[in-house]
């Protein structure tokens, strides 16, 4: 299997001022769209919590369960040894062996889901946000794209240039990474064509002959409502402060894949709309089971 990856490291952008909100343009709400962005969003729950850990049954209904956190002693093929963390001074309940049917979930040490399903409310779903600038109308706002996990996306947007000036992800609980140092992504829509955009990764097992972006992050907290509209002035200083900003605490990676086939939801004629990836100290490595 050949797998390429790019690895983007630091580029600041130089973005024209003048934009006070971005607008968000869903095609759903543009069923005469003639130029639109399509594609497929596909990302897997994740543990919100520490790890390892349990989440225990404790009556019948799904609603009813506990969280152990500890260490495993022992993974077996019907069940897991765990050791509780000590709960205080004076109770501090030992390991012992727990089945898997006793268990709504038991997540390892790296925070994979070995047996069961983690509860919605315990789940990491991220959503992707960007947003696009016009390179070839500066005058204009930039477009909100908002990607939700498992979904196929559509917005309705104007024939030109583009260009990715920001890029967040904001999962269940209200929690934003938002990526930096990601340099220039590029992007061209044509008119009257639905410019499929790929199926898009995230955080998941390499596809064949996927394009991999690693995007660098810096966790955040800010009101929902404001995520795109605190930007203020898309000028030179603000991008670059959050293009450049130093000290990531985290890392998301982005697959590309272009599958064949795809259909418009708003039955336009499907092209092929690749991202042009322009990265400052890329690094491209092939490799190969």
């Amino acid at each position: 299997m050949r797998i390429r990856t790019l690895v983007v490291v630091g580029l600041a952008l130089v973005v024209a001022s003048g934009c006070t909100r971005s607008r968000v343009v869903k095609l759903a709400d543009h069923p005469r769209c003639r130029s639109s962005i399509e594609g497929r969003y596909h990302a897997t729950a994740s543990w919100s919590g520490k790890s390892p850990a349990m989440v225990l049954k404790t009556g019948s209904l799904k609603s009813d369960y506990s969280v152990v956190y500890g260490k495993t002693v022992e993974q077996r093929e019907a069940g897991v040894v765990f050791d509780p963390d000590r709960q205080s001074p004076v109770m501090d309940i030992p390991a012992k062996y727990y089945p898997f049917e006793a268990l709504l979930a038991y997540i390892d040490t790296d925070g994979k889901v070995i047996y069961g399903n983690i509860p919605p409310a315990l789940q990491n779903n991220w959503t992707i946000m960007m947003n696009l600038f016009p390179t070839d109308r500066v005058s204009h706002r930039p477009i909100a794209l908002e990607m939700v996990p498992g979904d196929r996306f559509g917005f309705c947007v104007p024939p030109g240039h583009y260009e990715v000036v920001e890029i967040m992800f904001k999962n269940d609980h209200g929690n934003i990474d938002r990526a930096v140092s990601f340099g220039k992504i590029r992007l061209q829509v044509l008119s009257g064509k639905a410019n499929y955009v790929g199926d898009l990764y995230l955080d998941e097992v390499a596809r064949s002959e996927a394009i991999r972006i690693s995007l660098p992050v810096i966790p955040e907290k800010r009101d929902s409502d404001n995520l795109f509209g605190t930007t203020g002035s898309l000028g030179q200083a603000y991008m670059e402060g959050f293009r450049s900003a130093k000290n990531p605490k985290g890392q998301h990676t982005l697959d590309l894949f272009y599958e064949h086939g795809f259909v418009s939801a708003v039955e336009l004629p499907v092209t092929t709309s690749r991202w042009r990836l322009i990265l400052s100290n890329v690094r491209e490595r092939i490799q190969d089971p």
